[in-house]
């Protein structure tokens, strides 16, 4: 067994030479003041906590209707101080899974101030108090008993636990580090004199106040992410730093409780009820994540059914002559063109299978000169090194914030580069010599989307990955009140597919299963919050009903895509581009449980789309869609009849499931088990 570790850190894959890419001028959107005055490239510009710094950076009920559900915020509890200067807002520190986020009212945080760790999984609002006489706010509640007594605002009360019953019926408890002295005007509370330490806080029940109580004195500051790969195995170590004493509480959220999945920590009774479902507080300075590798295929795991290789082999015939025409690869966009260039590679790689050599051997030189175009940074929308945040973006995104679907601002990278990484990868399969030759070129293009390296001078690290909830985010420099967000899982399991096959094709182990190891994730998190089937509890009704979540936010759930709200695409962008990975993530179950919603789209959807529709039904009943697949004469730029028919052609007989992703199992735990007392 091969050992790959530490797949997250290390050197970087590439130096500061930037090849044939033109390094641009400053980014249109300058940086604003909340990222502090240390401020230097490369950052992250798609983390969940990016709205800290866009726009103001002030952008819990849960809602459902049929078309979205999402969560109702109002300012419960607020942190504040007698001498905080809200405008001394900034960035301290920021890791994996946290951000630091600091208020002075001096010169250094020493002289003044309130330090807010953000960590993810954190049940507590927590602030570091240094030198500051803390105030905290209740909203518009008023509280109504302190501590069992109705407070007096005239008297002080002196704890180190402090229990406010609110008017509005919910109950909180304010932790201190040690006991302080506080009065109470209305839903106000005002410490007496400044203060240093830690205050947390939380909203508590009677079921939920003896586990609160009992890990409060452990804080969160930060959190790092090691990975580490054992053949097809994976671990993912989410090392929490923490001060204070005793063991840390945090929530791990459904996918990370799935049988096996999760070690290191102990279960408690704690639990929330969140947008991504049931969430259970666990106890442990370090969480073991396992998961298993997928098998990288560059093909089906089975021939092309003998009856049908005729069929294919003709449309590859006639699909071959439009790459290798004058007028192949029309889009100028990079998610455009990136689409083309996979789509070619995808017939290439099928060629091969096909035994066409010929073909096979022209259809990657013509696709090998469009990628060098856009690799030597030529063409009429060029790729730029962006030296103010530190990314590849296209010249019309930086010119102009709506052009190439936000990608200037750094919008769906992951989207757009991971086709390039398929298509590069379908060359350098047979073609080892060019893939060496610009493999300095395409490292930028991975280190702009899934950088492994933090000490990587232009590039910051993993832009698109949330190893916490398992999936990418997209949206940039975008702001919005409803956080991050990510529509296309498909696309972003195309990226990491397509990084996989690159390290592969290259012979870079660390790559390959870096590439492996963000599949399996997005694979696990797709499953569990984007196809909703009958045995899913994530989403309440009646959205449950829509079968998908077309675009997960950090705090909504969409029915509807960006572009429309027809049912092909919403199921169709879930399901592009179909390469062999697809048949890990169209599951036959959910496909059977959802029938019903998308299929009677196949009679009404544009031909592009209804080519999507029936390699999605193709899994269940490959016969009928075969017959209604040689009726098409029109695909989506990122596909092609070859394509169609050769992945109706290697299904499986109906009735049979294909493969799936094994589960881990790793070996028993004894500190799994519950604890017993909370």
């Amino acid at each position: 067994m091969l050992r790959v570790g530490g797949l997250l850190g290390g050197e970087p894959l590439g130096s500061t030479d930037l090849g044939k890419f033109k390094k641009a001028g400053p980014h249109p959107q300058r940086p604003s003041a909340i990222w502090g005055v240390d401020f230097e490239a490369p950052v992250p510009t798609n983390r969940w906590w990016i709205n800290l710094v866009l726009a103001d950076g002030e952008t819990v009920a849960k809602e459902a209707t049929p078309n979205f559900v999402t969560l109702l915020f109002e300012d419960t509890l607020t942190f504040g101080a007698r001498e905080l200067v809200r405008t001394s807002r900034s960035i301290r520190s920021h890791g994996d899974l946290s951000v630091n986020v600091a208020w002075t009212s001096g010169a250094t945080l020493a002289d003044g101030s309130m330090v807010v760790p953000l960590v993810r999984g954190m049940p507590y609002a927590s602030a570091i108090y240094t030198k500051m006489t803390p105030q905290l706010t209740f909203g518009a509640s008023p509280i109504k008993m302190l501590n069992g007594q109705p407070p007096d605002a005239a008297k002080a009360v002196t704890a180190a636990r402090l229990q406010f019953d609110l008017a509005n019926g919910q109950t909180w408890v304010l932790y201190a580090s040690a006991p302080v002295d506080v009065t109470v005007d209305g839903p106000t509370v005002r410490f007496v004199k400044p203060y240093d330490g830690v205050l947390r806080a939380a909203i508590v029940t009677a079921d939920t106040a003896v586990v609160l109580d009992a890990y409060a004195s452990r804080v969160p500051t930060g959190c790092s992410v090691q990975v580490t790969a054992l053949g097809d195995r994976a671990t993912l170590s989410f090392a929490f730093e923490a001060q204070g004493e005793g063991e840390l509480l945090t929530m791990a959220l459904p996918h990370h409780l799935e049988e096996g999945h999760l070690g290191g920590v102990a279960r408690t009774k704690l639990s929330f009820s969140t947008l991504k479902g049931e969430m259970i507080g666990v106890v442990g300075d370090t969480w073991q994540v396992y998961e298993a590798l997928p098998a990288l295929e560059w093909g089906a795991p089975r021939p092309i059914a003998k009856e049908r290789e005729d069929a294919v082999r003709a449309a590859l015939a006639v699909d071959k002559e439009k790459v290798l025409g004058r007028e192949a690869f029309p889009t100028p966009d990079p998610y455009g063109s990136g689409k083309e260039m996979a789509a070619a590679g995808r017939l290439a790689l099928i060629a091969d299978e096909l035994g066409e050599l010929a073909t096979a051997a022209a259809l990657r030189a013509r696709l090998a000169l469009k990628l060098e175009e856009w690799l030597s940074g030529a063409g009429p929308d060029a790729l730029k090194y962006e030296p103010t945040y530190g990314g590849l973006v296209p010249t019309n995104g930086l010119l102009d914030r709506g052009a190439d679907f936000g990608a200037g601002w750094y919008n769906d990278h992951h989207f757009h580069y991971g086709y390039f990484l398929y298509a590069a990868a379908a060359v350098g399969r047979k073609d080892p010599a060019w893939l060496h030759k610009w493999a300095p070129a395409i490292s930028h293009l991975i280190r702009d989307i899934a950088n492994p390296s933090r000490t990587d001078p232009l590039y910051p690290p993993q832009r698109f990955k949330d190893w916490y909830v398992g999936h990418s985010w997209a949206s940039g420099l975008f702001p919005s009140a409803s956080g991050r967000n990510q529509e296309s899982v498909s696309e972003a399991l195309n990226a990491w597919y397509g990084l996989a096959l690159y390290g592969s094709a290259l012979g870079d182990v660390r790559l390959r299963d870096l590439g492996r190891v963000m599949l399996a994730t997005e694979l696990r998190s797709g499953w569990k919050y984007w196809q909703i089937d009958k045995e899913s509890t994530t989403y309440p009704a009646p959205y449950a009903q829509s079968g998908l979540a077309t675009v997960v936010w950090s705090t909504k759930v969409d029915k509807s895509t960006w572009f429309g709200p027809n049912i092909e695409y919403a199921y169709g962008i879930q399901t592009m581009p179909v390469t062999p990975i697809t048949e890990l993530w169209l599951r036959p179950n959910w496909l059977r449980d959802t029938r019903s919603i998308w299929a009677p789209a196949m009679g009404t959807a544009a031909e592009e789309w209804r080519g999507i529709l029936l390699m999605m039904s193709a899994i269940n009943q490959p016969a009928d869609a075969w017959r209604d697949a040689l009726q098409l004469n029109r695909f989506d730029n990122g596909n092609t009849k070859t394509n169609v028919l050769y992945w109706i052609a290697t299904r499986p007989p109906a009735g049979s499931a294909p493969s799936e992703l094994p589960a881990f199992t790793p070996p028993p735990l004894d500190h799994t088990a519950d604890i017993s007392l909370l």
